[in-house]
């Protein structure tokens, strides 16, 4: 399998836009052969972009600590539930399964997922593609942040050059390219996306 790891928001009041995005990104990467990995909650973004792989048929892993798993939380409609310790533990499972990251928009959770991985990634734990939506300039602030951590001397090298950062989903999809298995068959089973 390519699993496709995706840090999102799980939250509910985001413009609607953010949703529409992920859905949409979630279609196209499931076309282009990629499967889901991801942290496996029913809400938000994260929501979203599952039903978006989910009806362009690929395979869905939802890794979800008990914690959230024992509010109701858990996005059902997988392949495989992994239930983790704590937070730290999920990241480990998604990170265990991943041939490319790519981050949605998203809150502190969200950056501290793609940041630990490009962090990994600096320092020659994995060479894997990491990739953005920075749909509206959304990681432009953090963005800033790694520049200035560059230009004052903190990295050896610029870490905004082991991401690639897309400003819309064809770009972000253009990006990604197809999984290494390449692109999906049409779903003979994909399953209608709920509104």
């Amino acid at each position: 399998m390519s699993y496709l790891c995706l840090f999102a928001s799980s939250s509910t009041r985001l413009r609607a836009q953010h949703y529409r995005d992920a859905l949409a990104f979630g279609r196209g990467a499931a076309a282009a052969g990629w499967d889901l990995v991801f942290g496996g909650a029913n809400v938000g973004l994260m929501d979203a972009a599952a039903r978006g792989f989910r009806a362009g048929g690929a395979r869905i892993v939802s890794v979800i600590p008990h914690h959230f798993d024992a509010k109701g939380l858990t996005w059902t409609d997988a392949e495989e539930i992994l239930l983790t310790q704590d937070l730290r533990e999920r990241k480990g499972a998604m990170d265990s399964r991943a041939r490319a990251f790519v981050a949605l928009p998203g809150g502190p959770g969200t950056a501290d997922e793609w940041i630990e991985v490009l962090t990994l990634k600096q320092i020659g734990l994995h060479d894997r593609p990491i990739l953005l939506l920075n749909t509206g300039g959304h990681w432009d602030g953090l963005l800033g942040q790694l520049a200035l951590m560059w230009e004052e001397g903190f990295c050896r090298e610029d870490p905004r050059s082991l991401a690639q950062v897309a400003a819309s989903v064809e770009d972000l999809l253009e990006l990604l390219g197809p999984a290494p298995g390449g692109p999906r068959s049409p779903a003979k089973h994909a399953k209608e996306v709920r509104k």
